[in-house]
Formats: C-alpha cells, sequence, structure tokens
C-alpha cells in the first residue's frame, strides 16, 4: 500500500519441498563398469520407503515501511521473520558385500530455525561547502535460534540385482541434539562524498553480539559474547568518456553459532578486502563494465588439529 509520502507494502511466502529425491550415490563397479558380469539396473533403489524421506517448508512474513519527508530526507523500517524446517532422512550404500549384494547405512538429520531482522535507517543530504553528502544512519537487529539433530545407523543388505524391500534397521543412534542461538546488535553510519568529479565514501559499523551454543545431548553449554568496528573506504574519479578509476578497502565481521569439537563456539570471521579497478559507462545506455584486481585476507581461521571427520563440517 502506498500514500503520498509513505509507502509500507506488506510480504509473506509459504514454501514447502515434499520431496528432494535421493542424495546417495552408488558404486562405480556395478554402474560404470561391470561387477561380477553384471551392472546394477538404472531404476534400481537402494534405500527404503518407510524410512527414506525429504520434507522442507519455509514460511516468511515481513513488511517495508519507508516515510520521505519535505527537506528530502527519508526513514525506513524493514521487518522479515522466518520459520524453517527441514528433515532428511536416508538408507544409503556402503559398498559390496558380496557378488551380488551392498552393505547399507542410515544418516537422519533435522533441523528448525527461527530467525527475526529488523532494520532501521535515515538517509538524506546535506551540502557543506561544494562537498555534498549523502548520509545514511541504521541500526539494525537479528535474533536466530535452530535446533539440530543428527543419527546414525545400519541396515541389512539389499541384492542390487533382485532387490526385496522392508527390511528393519539394525540400528539407530541418535548422536548429536544441539541448540545454537545468536542475538545481534549493529549500528552503522556511512557518508558519500561528491565533490566536482570526486566521489569519496567512508563508512562504518559497530556490532554486538551474543552466540550460545547449547549440546542437550551432553548437557553442556558454550557461550561468546564480542564486539567489533568493521570499516569501509573508497574513492572514484569521473572522467568525460565514462571511465571511472577507483580504490576500495573494507573490513568483515561475520560470527557463527558453530562450535568446534571440544563445543566451544567458534570465534567470529574476520578480514579484510583491497581493490582497485575502472569502471566504464558508455553514452547511449549501454550496459556498463568493470575490471579491476583484488586481495581478501580472512584473519580468523577455525583450524582443525587432527584427520577430518566424515560427520563434522570442521
Amino acid at each position: 500500500r502506498r500514500t503520498e509520502r509513505t509507502r509500507h507494502p506488506l510480504m509473506a511466502y509459504l514454501h514447502r519441498d515434499p520431496q528432494g529425491g535421493s542424495h546417495s550415490g552408488l558404486p562405480y563397479q556395478g554402474t560404470v563398469v561391470p561387477y561380477n558380469g553384471g551392472k546394477i539396473s538404472n531404476t534400481f533403489f537402494e534405500g527404503e520407503d518407510d524410512y527414506d524421506k525429504y520434507d522442507r517448508r519455509e514460511n516468511m512474513v515481513g513488511y517495508n515501511i519507508e516515510h520521505l519527508f519535505d527537506n528530502g530526507w527519508s526513514v525506513r523500517q524493514k521487518l522479515r521473520y522466518l520459520h524453517t524446517k527441514v528433515t532428511l532422512n536416508q538408507v544409503y550404500a556402503a559398498g559390496w558385500l558380496n557378488e551380488t549384494a551392498l552393505n547399507r547405512g542410515y544418516s537422519g538429520s533435522g533441523e528448525k530455525m527461527s530467525a527475526i531482522a529488523l532494520d532501521n535507517q535515515l538517509d538524506g543530504s546535506v551540502d557543506t561547502g561544494a562537498i555534498n553528502h549523502r548520509l545514511l544512519v541504521g541500526i539494525d537487529y537479528q535474533d536466530r535460534s535452530n535446533h539440530t539433530t543428527g543419527y546414525y545407523g545400519a541396515f541389512p543388505p539389499i541384492d542390487a540385482f533382485n532387490p526385496v524391500y522392508g527390511a528393519q534397521p539394525d540400528y539407530i543412534t541418535l548422536y548429536s541434539r544441539e541448540k545454537h542461538k545468536l542475538r545481534q546488535t549493529g549500528y552503522y553510519l556511512q557518508d558519500q562524498m561528491s565533490w566536482d568529479r570526486w566521489r569519496f565514501t567512508l563508512g562504518g559499523r559497530y556490532d554486538r553480539v551474543s552466540v550460545s551454543n547449547i549440546d542437550k545431548l551432553h548437557d553442556s553449554r558454550s557461550d561468546l559474547d564480542k564486539n567489533n568496528v568493521s570499516t569501509r573506504a573508497a574513492l572514484l574519479y569521473l572522467f568525460d568518456n565514462g571511465v571511472a578509476p577507483y580504490l576500495s578497502y573494507s573490513t568483515a565481521f561475520t560470527p557463527t553459532s558453530f562450535a568446534d569439537e571440544n563445543g566451544n563456539v567458534l570465534e567470529p570471521m574476520k578480514g579484510k578486502q583491497w581493490e582497485a579497478g575502472v569502471k566504464y559507462e558508455p553514452l547511449g545506455g549501454i550496459s556498463p563494465c568493470r575490471a579491476g584486481v583484488e586481495r581478501s585476507i580472512q584473519t580468523t581461521i577455525a583450524p582443525q588439529a587432527g584427520p577430518p571427520e566424515p560427520s563434522r563440517a570442521l
């Protein structure tokens, strides 16, 4: 809905993927090349209908409110609420047992996430002598929480050339049940300055983050609270022919709710980026193009001390 000075559209969507197909695979021998003189049919299914499942639901509601003042300044507020639920269970092939049968394993996972994000902005222009300043001031907030579960197990082998279905699992074991929560508040300011053909941008952001990781299976918890200042600067010069060389520098701060193998919340990712290049926007409405070089450095990395575990992301 829109009035002369105020816009406040509402938005919502409901999404569901009731079936996502199989995410496993079959051995090289027996598919690409024969195994004991035979090949597995391309219609063969190694799982069990009663245990294979993929279901994803995602719902979102939100709004954008914007009001334009008489002096050209505007104020905006954006709100989003998101809820998702995903279940993925599957029986998968785990290599040949003998001349006809495939070993089978089981993996199951589920995740529920709720998140709310709110962003408040004020922007407008002021002049200081010959310099025009396009100012943006804002405060944003997000609160995200997700619950995860993980299972592993084994199923009886299946004859790949004459399959019989309806088997029950040998065992299914719960190995993970966790809750991750992240709260973040950010305060930011940006000044886009214009003087003659020069364009200069300065920006800064201050973040306060609180993260918790709760291991419900082992009754343990870890917390992390961090503050950070991020910056951005860019310089550009406009030539008459549409060529615009530029330089930019920025820092990044991205918190995570993941934990290491000891259950401790990982440090937020920090990074730096330098970029230099040339933009070109031809006259006549032809699409602009850009060429440049950049260097990015991630200064906070989660190391892995030992051999990787198949079931872990780190």
